[in-house]
């Protein structure tokens, strides 16, 4: 009878630690991996929405523009830029931009969030942020924000109540 208990309570142990060791995995594994490709200047204004998205658990990559290719198949990926932006990221926006897109985006003042869907493999969705000034970047971002959390509310299989993103 000792043997059995002892035995039980083992198991039970094994199961708890399993689960728990399972559920950090689960947080730290690529399907919750968001990949940002910026430009050090425009990632650096969306600091705050990177913020709120790591406390909802989210690991958020962020990836120069020069290594662009390597993630653009990535699944849950996001583009942040200026087209005229040195350094690649311009670049990275015009390539995902129609030309009517990109004329209204040049001008001052302009910002917007696009969705580009199926671009580089199916069932792909590319958030491209493309602002008239990095500064606007983040304006974009917030103007647009039921729109891109109910995405990446799905994504990453997050359940939240729609009061708590107008926090951010």
């Amino acid at each position: 009878m000792r043997k059995k208990s002892f035995l039980l309570a083992l198991v039970t142990m094994a199961c708890s630690a399993l689960a728990i060791f399972g559920a950090a995995f689960a947080q730290n594994s690529p399907d919750r991996e968001l990949v940002v490709v910026a430009s050090d200047p425009s990632f650096e204004v969306a600091k705050n929405w990177v913020n709120f998205l790591q406390k909802q658990s989210i690991i958020v990559k962020h990836v120069q523009p020069a290594d662009f290719d390597k993630y653009k198949k990535n699944a849950h990926l996001v583009v942040l830029g200026v087209p005229g932006e040195p350094g690649g990221a311009g670049d990275v926006v015009k390539s995902l931009l129609t030309r009517e897109e990109l004329d209204w985006v040049v001008q001052q003042g302009n910002k917007k969030l696009y969705i580009k869907d199926n671009v580089f493999e199916k069932d792909q969705t590319i958030f491209l942020f493309a602002a008239y000034t990095q500064a606007a970047i983040q304006t974009a971002i917030r103007d647009s924000k039921e729109s891109w959390w109910e995405t990446m509310m799905s994504w990453f299989d997050i359940e939240m109540e729609p009061a708590q993103i107008r926090g951010y």
